[in-house]
């Protein structure tokens, strides 16, 4: 998660498990997007060190790169947690309205809350998040959709 996580912290992955818990997987699909850093190779190696393949079903979703990738709403969609990257957002929302990301995710998350998923164990835990941990809501929201 931008500000925390395996990016701030990477021998501190509390937060991290935190919100694998909340898929209620073993193990998840996790798709990281790092379109705010200009998806910074950097960036991309922290996630898959932090989340190996006995952990998570780790990805990620280059878009300043050609991916290959034909049908982004499917997958978007097929993944149990999204860890949006920290960076400029606004650079990032733009490129994202480009490729119709912001409504894919709009859509997950609005899924997400309708079918009593996981995304209501988010918000339940927000505040104990913020006041006991001292992280910041943003930190927490970086779009981490428990998806399934």
């Amino acid at each position: 998660m931008g500000g925390g996580g395996f990016s701030e912290e990477p021998d501190n992955l509390l937060l991290d498990d935190f919100v694998l818990g909340l898929s209620g997987k073993k193990t998840p699909r996790v798709c990281f997007v790092p379109t705010a850093s200009g998806d910074a190779q950097g960036y991309i190696d922290k996630f898959y060190n932090a989340f190996p393949p006995e952990r998570a079903e780790a990805t990620h979703l280059s878009l300043f790169r050609d991916s290959g990738m034909q049908d982004l709403r499917a997958f978007l969609l097929d993944q149990d947690v999204l860890y949006v990257g920290g960076g400029s957002t606004a650079n990032m929302l733009a490129i994202w309205r480009v490729h119709g990301i912001d409504r894919i995710v709009r859509e997950a998350w609005v899924a997400a809350g309708d079918h009593d998923r996981p995304l209501q164990k988010i918000q339940d835990h927000l505040p104990l998040l913020h006041h006991a941990l001292n992280i910041p809501f943003t930190v927490i929201l970086t779009l981490c959709l428990s998806m399934r």
